[in-house]
């Protein structure tokens, strides 16, 4: 059956340029807010990179080129490309690169194996599928005892961080504030999660619902002010839901990018250019005068908006009418289309659910912000972490032996650069009168994002500890193969430093074990020119006991780790702060 006139259907090749334009447009602007994930930048800025930035500026060809002629062959070359840089700077790179990596890999077989105009109806619902995943991850692996501890948790940074920001001084009463920071983590997880099921119903209106609370979720991330603005996600979520709604996507951006027939229209257009305009006053970064992902963000959101409202006034006709222009997929495509689909699937629910528990992943998995604690023990309610490292088999494996150390001490600018990270005070002081009056430990950590930095150059300059600050060393622990790892880095800087560190007995264990329990104890003192002097103390409680040289299985004297899993694994430090060394959590982890 025809469309009506009056109701805009636009064809299945309009689908397909309008998904390609809008990703070619999104990819630059998340690539140029994060510079430092191009191999061989080590900066913020494409005219300030170490070397010249050739993954950079060739996928800036193939953008433009999109955007010109959006055909499936430069489509997929330039998502290959895009994926190829990432694998190339792994594992330093963001949760949602390899969230990237996934859907544009799958988008890709199925842009090769069909016609334009079948390319977003073979595609439509497994990318779906897969983001929908992908949130329901992020929400249920913040379900650990020390996400749900207000008094710890990053979920209640957030709140408290909005509501010092935003909310009027002096008119939100008390109570309301407790209750807000008080369940703030529980109703992160259960948005999150929301946000995920929603999207996987068959209900048009659910999924519609689903959409608009994750508008709404990235938003609030977005205009967060400094430490924990993080537009640059919401950018890359808010493009890939073009598949949820693709008809009314399709339309709201042609109407954007189109002269306004109608002076409602008219205002409308100037009243978002006025909003993005001024979201981009929101910009806290040190050193950025507009972070260019929050305005991006505020443009799509309301064209989100007006995506939400063609698809109310719209679905049921376009459903009636059916696909404009649909071509045919072949039998022999339409099977590699399907095993393509299962495989995706189960790949990312690997992926999301499988990865860390064999401890596979940490860093970069499917639990952004989550607090999840992926040595020493799990203390994620449902699930355990990290099985393979504590498998007796596999613990002299190099992927996985060493056990778990705890670093007492560290005079490497490098590593301290790293662990921990303290931006606790670059939360603004009203934020932190917040947390405090409720109770919370107000500490806040980024290890994560240090690690994402690559490369000294960029993290030199972030404020970190140091012994002339007379504050006690930052104790953490780390398992003995990142140990490995963390110094292979440190001498490559050709540092001279001292390290200790406390190998703990066995592999699993409770905060007091993590504390205080010892085996052995280590001295590491480097030169800088490849002079090591390390010592053991093997039985520290044995005040006869003496420092002996250590041997070749000592961790110190191992190799880097190596293999196609350490492009995959990094592991973060767990540290904890000294006014809560008694309770079974950790600090906050705003990137954990």
């Amino acid at each position: 059956m025809a469309p009506s006139k009056a109701v805009p259907h636009p064809s299945q090749h309009d689908l397909l340029r309008a998904y390609a334009r809008l990703w070619a447009v999104t990819e630059f602007v998340i690539i140029y807010g994060d510079m430092f994930l191009v191999p061989g930048c080590e900066s913020f800025f494409p005219s300030e990179c170490v070397e010249t930035p050739v993954w950079f500026w060739a996928q800036c060809a193939l953008w433009l080129a999109i955007l010109a002629v959006p055909s499936r062959l430069l489509v997929s070359l330039s998502m290959l490309v895009r994926v190829s840089m990432f694998v190339v700077q792994s594992p330093m790179i963001w949760e949602s690169c390899h969230w990237a990596n996934a859907l544009e890999l799958a988008c890709v077989v199925t842009l090769l194996l069909c016609p334009a105009t079948a390319v977003v109806d073979q595609t439509k619902d497994l990318m779906r599928t897969m983001i929908s995943l992908f949130y329901i991850g992020a929400g249920f692996w913040k379900m650990n005892t020390s996400f749900l501890d207000p008094t710890v948790s990053c979920g209640t940074i957030y709140v408290a961080s909005l509501l010092a920001t935003f909310a009027p001084e002096g008119l939100l009463p008390p109570w309301l504030v407790t209750a807000a920071l008080g369940s703030a983590p529980w109703m992160t997880i259960i948005g999150e999660m929301s946000i995920g099921v929603l999207l996987l119903l068959p209900s048009r209106p659910m999924r519609r619902a689903g959409f608009v609370l994750s508008n709404m979720l990235h938003y609030a991330i977005c205009i967060t002010p400094h430490p924990n603005a993080v537009p640059l996600f919401g950018v890359f979520c808010y493009t890939r839901l073009f598949f949820v709604m693709p008809e009314a996507w399709t339309v709201a951006l042609a109407e954007a990018v189109s002269a306004p027939r109608t002076s409602s229209g008219l205002a409308f257009r100037v009243a978002s250019v006025a909003l993005a305009a001024w979201s981009a006053s929101l910009t806290s970064d040190p050193g950025l005068v507009i972070n260019w992902g929050i305005p991006a963000q505020t443009i799509l959101c309301l064209i989100g908006a007006r995506v939400v409202l063609l698809d109310m006034r719209h679905a049921a006709a376009w459903a009636e009418a059916g696909p404009i222009g649909l071509g045919a997929v072949g039998g022999l495509a339409s099977s590699i289309l399907r095993a393509n689909g299962a495989f995706w699937v189960l790949a990312v629910l690997f992926y999301v659910f499988g990865a860390q528990t064999l401890g596979l992943m940490d860093i970069s998995a499917t639990s952004p912000f989550s607090h999840i604690r992926e040595h020493g023990g799990s203390n994620h309610l449902l699930m355990p972490t990290s099985l393979l490292q504590q498998w007796e088999w596999s613990r002299g494996t190099d992927g996985f032996g060493g056990g778990v150390v705890r670093v007492t001490s560290c005079s490497s600018d490098y590593l301290n650069a790293i662990y921990p990270c303290n931006v606790t005070d670059e939360l603004r002081p009203g934020i932190r009168d917040m947390l405090h009056s409720f109770g919370h430990i107000g500490h806040e950590y980024h290890p994560t994002v240090m690690r994402m930095f690559g490369s000294h150059r960029i993290r030199r300059h972030v404020p970190h500890w140091t012994a002339a600050a007379g504050l006690p060393f930052p104790v953490y622990t780390v398992p003995g193969l990142e140990l490995r790892r963390m110094l292979a880095e440190a001498r490559a800087a050709n540092e001279s430093f001292v390290l200790e560190y406390d190998t703990l007995p066995g592999v699993v264990g409770d905060e007091k074990w993590r504390h205080t329990a010892v085996q052995s104890k280590v001295r590491l003192e480097e030169d800088g020119a490849g002079g090591i002097n390390c010592r053991v103390l093997r039985r520290p409680l044995d005040e006869a006991e003496e420092w002996a040289p250590c041997g070749e299985d000592e961790l110190p004297l191992q190799p880097a780790p190596t293999g196609l899993l350490m492009k995959f694994l990094v592991w973060d430090r767990v540290g904890w702060a000294a006014s809560r060394a008694s309770a079974d959590n950790v600090p906050v982890y705003a990137f954990r």
